[in-house]
Order: structure tokens, then sequence, then C-alpha cells
């Protein structure tokens, strides 16, 4: 099995984006714990392993394809409008 980790972020307005929606960090907590539940919810159904450490790494445990979890992980991530680096 292999392990992939992301950490998830929001990013705010930008240069190139300036009419992104500024959120408190109580909202940008909220979006981070809905995008862990998310993730918790679809990878535990398929058999996967989902930890989060303290400072909000995700390790994602699976046997499918680097591009099949990415491609899930992004889906997720859009749908709260949340960016993640992937380690």
């Amino acid at each position: 099995m292999k392990t992939y980790s992301y950490i998830p972020y929001y990013q705010g307005p930008t240069p190139t984006n300036p009419m992104r929606d500024e959120l408190s960090t109580d909202e940008q907590e909220q979006k981070l714990e809905a995008f862990y539940a998310d993730i918790a919810t679809h990878f535990e159904d398929i058999g996967c392993t989902v930890k989060r450490n303290s400072v909000g790494l995700i390790s994602i445990t699976t046997d499918m394809p680097e591009k099949d979890c990415h491609d899930i992980v992004k889906g997720l991530l859009i749908s709260l409008d949340l960016r993640a680096d992937k380690l």
C-alpha cells in the first residue's frame, strides 16, 4: 500500500482572483474540518486508512493508483473552495 499526504488550506483573494471571499479563521477551520470528514468518509468506505496529525497533514494509505487518489482529493477540495499542497 502507498501513502499519499496533503496539507489543505484556504487561499483568500489573490491578484489573479481578487473576487475570492476572505473567510474568517473560524470559517476556514470549518471548511478544513469538512474536508477531513469528506476525505475520511470517502476513503474509509473503500477500505483505505486516513490519518490527520496535529498540524493538519492528511495521510491516505491505499492500494489505488496515485492519479485516482489525487483526482478524488482534488474534487473534494474544489467542492469546498480549498487547495492543498501534496507532499
